[in-house]
């Protein structure tokens, strides 16, 4: 429970410092969170549904080995949930389902402060329940999460202050998914370097003398993480019955999969669509009726039903505005665009690794980048419309003081 209270206590300290700015919504996620647990605590009670289900049980039974033996990927959250059962105990395990609530509020801080302190970003666990459930979960994924918001908010290139705190981030990815920290190191540097070619304008001298140490130091740090890592190799076998020596598996799963032909390229596509669009919402519905949410239980269900009947409009709207998505794309910074390629970086990741299956935490951080699209689409299609309006009063010279303020927020 110490560690439970000091989060909040931090996470009040940062709320109470810009809730001017953002308003009540700022507290949404966490009293979804809160009211999720709360639903799913009394199902527990009056059904055969456990309070830990899962790879929840695993880090739970397997914490004190891992954290014996500290060298695995999930180390963190093993020495997380070593030092609530053994040490933090005046609530019992029951700790563990709310641990990661303050993180997930957390995220979403760091997420608003990432775009420019949109409030709209705190609207997420609306269009995406699923989001704020997680945090119920005594799973690493919303650590992660926040993590990788944290580091790409952190990247120092351009301003050597943040380097403690992008060091940080790195490290706790790398003690809770190594190819996560891998990810974020790489795409900070391939996207700063990418920005500073066009500064340039061609003098690509001028160019490699303003960046030789950090090209140089990129280089090795993946030469080691390549080489040296047994862990990063693990990670990457994943890929061998697809691409290596071992290919000769992946043909003799495709007479076990149903979705699997042996036809490379084809079977990707298929596992591509599969991981973008289901679990589809009848699906969902189907499992619910047919009572096959014994194990994770209705609340859970009920939640992602409705998490992909909002996803599902939300891939809608992209589909209606899709000419946008560029143009939105374009106008981001460094290290918004960092944080949306990790995030879409699920997408082809688990289409391989699953065949597109997986949990819906899986395919959380890819409706996440949907949602964010979304969001800069339809606040893209806001600005234009005030402009063109300011542009006809202009024409009838009818702009007011209350037009020009509008303006001037737009511009």
């Amino acid at each position: 429970m110490i560690l439970f209270v000091t989060l909040n206590i931090i996470l009040l300290i940062v709320i109470h410092k810009i809730i001017k700015q953002t308003g009540l919504i700022i507290l949404l996620s966490y009293f979804l969170s809160v009211l999720f647990f709360a639903i799913f605590y009394i199902e527990v009670q009056y059904s055969d549904v456990s309070l830990f289900f899962s790879d929840e049980v695993g880090f739970q039974f397997r914490a004190a080995d891992q954290v014996a033996s500290g060298q695995h990927s999930r180390l963190l959250w093993y020495y997380i949930n070593y030092l609530i059962l053994n040490y933090d105990t005046l609530f019992g395990d029951v700790v563990l389902k709310v641990i990661n609530i303050p993180i997930s509020a957390g995220a979403l801080i760091l997420l608003w402060y990432l775009f420019k302190k949109n409030n709209s970003i705190f609207l997420l666990p609306i269009f995406l329940v699923y989001y704020p459930y997680m945090a119920t979960l005594n799973i690493r994924d919303m650590l992660i999460y926040f993590f990788t918001i944290s580091g790409a908010v952190s990247i120092p290139f351009n301003n050597k202050k943040n380097l403690p705190f992008f060091i940080i981030s790195l490290l706790g990815l790398y003690y809770l998914r190594l190819s996560q920290a891998m990810l974020l190191f790489t795409l900070s540097v391939v996207f700063h370097l990418v920005s500073d070619i066009r500064l340039s304008r061609g003098d690509f001298r001028a160019f490699f003398m303003k960046n030789k140490g950090l090209i140089v130091t990129a280089v090795f740090v993946c030469v080691v993480f390549v080489y040296f890592n047994s862990q990063f190799q693990t990670n990457l076998s994943w890929g061998e019955h697809l691409f290596g020596s071992e290919r000769e598996i992946y043909l003799e799963k495709a007479d076990r999969n149903p979705y699997a032909t042996g036809n490379l390229p084809r079977d990707l596509v298929v596992y591509g669509l599969r991981y973008i669009f289901t679990p589809l919402p009848t699906s969902v519905l189907r499992h619910w009726r047919q009572g096959r949410s014994y194990e994770w239980g209705t609340t859970e269900v009920f939640l992602r039903l409705i998490n992909q009947i909002s996803y599902y409009g939300l891939l809608l709207y992209l589909l209606i505005n899709c000419k946008y998505i560029g143009k939105v794309l374009r106008g981001l910074k460094v290290k918004e665009l960092v944080l949306l390629s990790i995030f879409f970086c699920y997408f082809p990741i688990y289409s391989i690794y699953l065949y597109g299956q997986g949990h819906q935490r899986t395919k959380l951080p890819f409706q996440i980048v949907v949602f964010i699209v979304a969001l800069l689409i339809w606040q893209y299609k806001k600005n234009l419309r005030i402009k063109r309006a300011h542009n006809n009063l202009v024409r009838t010279n009818q702009l007011n003081p209350i037009h020009r303020k509008r303006l001037s927020k737009v511009e």
